[in-house]
């Protein structure tokens, strides 16, 4: 059922998503919607929103990087795995010129009702499309692998699951903990503020430096992906 799937794979991709998965604009507009009235309500489809959103933009891309591939114009090794080359490189420039602090942007929505929480997410997916260098590999290291459409589902599924987790770990905090949740939120929102883009500019230029090398060692038939 699950054709030419390995575990290499399921590593790989869920690696990458992890990585892909600490976006500090969504996360600080999570921990916002936990302030208005009715926050689960707002949230919910807050996250439905991402979800759905960013999986039906993976299946476009991957068929898109697919037909691609598939039209060999240019039929060479160094073509082949060009979208994880480009992927690593992309990864080590946002690391490199990554700023030091973030600003909030999230307080511009004041109490919204569910259907603009739920475009709130898919807006914030949409606009950080463009620097999603960990998607772009992770799809073009499935397209490569010519996987079947079982095999290509439970890769998304599982890289998009992964994807939200951060924002499933603030629903949950909040239902745990509620009436304490404000202060774990008010420590989570100086983090992403004050200390998260340090260590991201640390893990991009590793993840980036992981594809270049990787992307390397596939010219010699020996990649580790």
């Amino acid at each position: 059922m699950f054709e030419n799937l390995s575990l290499s794979i399921i590593v790989s991709i869920a690696a990458l998503a992890a990585v892909d998965s600490i976006n500090p604009v969504e996360l600080l507009a999570g921990i916002f919607l936990f302030t208005t009235k009715k926050p689960i309500g707002r949230f919910l489809p807050y996250i439905i929103g991402i979800f759905f959103f960013h999986l039906l933009i993976g299946f476009v891309l991957f068929y898109t990087f697919h037909f691609i591939l598939d039209l060999k114009i240019f039929d060479s090794q160094i073509f082949d795995r060009s979208i994880e080359l480009i992927g690593g490189i992309l990864l080590v420039i946002f690391g490199i010129v990554m700023k030091k602090h973030n600003k909030s942007t999230a307080k511009t929505v004041l109490d919204p009702k569910p259907l603009y929480t739920f475009l709130l997410g898919i807006g914030i997916t949409a606009s950080a499309l463009p620097t999603s260098a960990a998607y772009f590999s992770a799809l073009g290291i499935i397209a490569n692998d010519k996987l079947g459409f079982e095999s290509l589902s439970l890769l998304l599924l599982i890289y998009n699951v992964i994807f939200v987790l951060p924002l499933v770990v603030l629903l949950i905090i909040y239902l745990i903990f509620k009436d304490k949740s404000e202060k774990i939120f008010e420590s989570a929102r100086n983090f992403i503020f004050l200390r998260l883009n340090p260590f991201l500019k640390v893990v991009f230029i590793l993840v980036g430096l992981f594809l270049i090398t990787d992307f390397i060692l596939y010219l010699f038939h020996r990649p580790i992906l």
